[in-house]
């Protein structure tokens, strides 16, 4: 693999062997977590989420243990604006308020979706002949995540518990928990979460191997628009200060690097979800596919590739 301090990687490609290699990583995550969250426009994408439940379906035949986070923002928006509710957002940092009329909106949208994906899931472990099973969850479900108020008199939450003990007993069973963000708060009614925050809560609880965050993009890219394979949480600040990394991809960079720097948490990684095998070949193959964001290892030299392929 190439270096994280400013070579970047080939867009990768899948050889034909592709399955025997991916044997060889796959004693890398057996038994560990990956967490994947996806939201946004791919969810509005049958296929893509087809596509999406084939490669967690691929990883728990691995023998990884799989949670997958889902959001729905477009659809959300869709439904308040039928609903003639006007988003509210917070005037110092233009986060989403959430009143009691836009919670149930959301949450139903939400309920809905999650059905929906529930159901592609199971589609598609059928035709690929898969003994596995997913399980539909809202975090308020017997208090998986709680919550407490993000800002005065409103329903916008921010995570104060993930409810460890239920999830791992979901993952080690045959089954993939698929979750949405609509989580309890303290006072018995729900709250509306960020998925990301929720998505990145649970990685830190269950102690993931990886947190994988499904974006739009293919991976965070160099001024050569070339993929940056590896970033380190202690050499990352200088893609910002140099203007290499702007706009959206900077906050969703700066969250990523939050996740790493735990030390509960292997490592974080953004790709392209609507890539058939994004997913496979990040995890499964010698290339990679997106950006993997790391804690770089005790008497690691600054210049060193992580050493990431099985040993």
């Amino acid at each position: 693999m190439t270096s994280p301090d400013g070579v970047s990687a080939a867009p990768p490609t899948i050889s034909p062997d592709f399955y025997t290699v991916a044997a060889r990583y796959a004693a890398k995550y057996r038994d560990k977590t990956i967490v994947i969250k996806f939201g946004g426009e791919l969810v509005a994408q049958d296929d893509v989420i087809r596509n999406l439940m084939v490669q967690a379906i691929t990883l728990k035949n691995f023998g990884a243990r799989v949670v997958l986070v889902h959001g729905g923002g477009t659809q959300i928006d869709e439904e308040l604006k039928r609903a003639g509710i006007e988003p509210l957002k917070d005037k110092v940092t233009d986060a989403r308020i959430t009143d009691l009329a836009t919670l149930e909106v959301t949450h139903r949208c939400l309920n809905e979706l999650n059905r929906r994906i529930v159901n592609l899931f199971h589609e598609e472990a059928a035709k690929l002949g898969a003994d596995v099973n997913a399980i539909g969850l809202g975090g308020n479900d017997s208090r998986l995540i709680t919550a407490k108020p993000r800002f005065e008199n409103s329903r916008t939450g921010t995570l104060t518990d993930v409810d460890s003990a239920k999830l791992s007993y979901f993952t080690a069973a045959n089954s993939i928990p698929i979750i949405h963000p609509i989580s309890m708060g303290q006072d018995g009614i729900c709250m509306n979460v960020n998925a990301d925050e929720v998505a990145a809560g649970i990685a830190i609880s269950l102690g993931a191997q990886r947190l994988i965050l499904c974006t739009n993009v293919d991976a965070v890219l160099d001024k050569s628009k070339k993929r940056i394979s590896h970033i380190y949480t202690d050499n990352w600040r200088h893609w910002i200060d140099d203007g290499t990394i702007y706009g959206g991809m900077k906050l969703k960079v700066e969250a990523a690097m939050d996740v790493a720097s735990n030390p509960a948490v292997g490592g974080v990684v953004i790709l392209n979800g609507a890539d058939k095998q994004a997913i496979e070949k990040e995890l499964l193959t010698d290339e990679g596919a997106g950006t993997l964001f790391l804690r770089r290892a005790a008497g690691q030299a600054p210049s060193a590739a992580p050493a990431l392929a099985p040993q």
